[in-house]
């Protein structure tokens, strides 16, 4: 896949002066290389403060197109660059979703809400 074909199946970018840049809070991406079948998913985060369970903030996930076959991913965790050669895309949506922790040890982080 390439880039172009990866800017049809978002709902939104902007293009600056050097390279187009998406940014979502509400779509992820599975990327999928064809030949071993393995797959990476990048997604906007969820963060909730243990000390205050009711602060919740998504952060959102951008893609920074650098050439017709290499992407950047940057999160609020991490940022890599994908060379997308040989790689099947896949864009889907995403709803950030906080889980209730099931604690065998507790230690008093407040993740679970009491």
């Amino acid at each position: 896949m390439n880039t172009k074909e990866l800017l049809d199946q978002f709902k939104g970018h902007r293009t600056t002066a050097k390279h187009t840049v998406l940014s979502t809070t509400t779509e992820q991406l599975r990327i999928t290389d064809e030949v071993t079948g393995e797959n990476q998913v990048f997604s906007p985060s969820v963060y909730q403060s243990c000390m205050h369970p009711e602060t919740i903030r998504i952060y959102e996930m951008t893609l920074q197109i650098i050439s017709d076959t290499e992407l950047q991913i940057q999160t609020h965790y991490g940022k890599w660059t994908v060379n997308l050669s040989g790689k099947r895309v896949e864009v889907s949506d995403w709803k950030g979703e906080i889980h209730k922790v099931d604690c065998k040890k507790c230690e008093n982080c407040g993740r679970c809400g009491w």
